[in-house]
């Protein structure tokens, strides 16, 4: 034997990448029952738990809407909680004292938010040595003096 045909015979053979048709065609079909059956039983179950639950029907209990003198219902749908909540929108629209002895007022939160983004009012307010970029940030101390 020579050395060509050992080689050729040592040689791995390359098949036809094919997949046989009969395997191909029930792989699909078992994968279409599945599915078809997973969607049967998820629409059942879905329709089982949106179903109501009569009327002495042991299951979850619902609480009534107010225990003594805690009241269990959300917040923002009764009529206290949207009067709140009217206040709040209203205290944060206006001008008033906080602490008028120590000189605290408020102001509305959108002009707030204006002065804030204001870079001469923060200079003049808060002062460089507090603003981002400051001599703060860079190490440097606020009085000018060396470290």
């Amino acid at each position: 034997m020579t050395t060509v045909e050992r080689q050729e015979e040592l040689a791995p053979r390359a098949e036809r990448d094919r997949v046989p048709p009969k395997a191909f065609w029930w792989t699909c079909a078992i994968t279409v029952m599945i599915i078809a059956v997973s969607v049967v039983i998820s629409s059942r179950l879905l329709q089982s738990w949106s179903r109501p639950v009569p009327e002495g029907a042991s299951g979850a209990a619902r609480a009534d809407a107010e225990m003594g003198l805690v009241e269990q219902t959300l917040i923002l749908t009764t009529r206290r909680g949207l009067d709140q909540q009217a206040k709040q929108r209203e205290s944060l629209q206006t001008f008033g004292w906080v602490d008028r002895p120590h000189g605290i007022a408020k102001i509305p939160i959108d002009r707030a938010m204006d002065l804030v983004a204001d870079p001469a009012f923060m200079r003049r307010s808060v002062g460089p040595e507090l603003l981002p970029g400051g001599p703060a940030d860079r190490g440097d101390p606020p009085d000018g003096g060396e470290k």
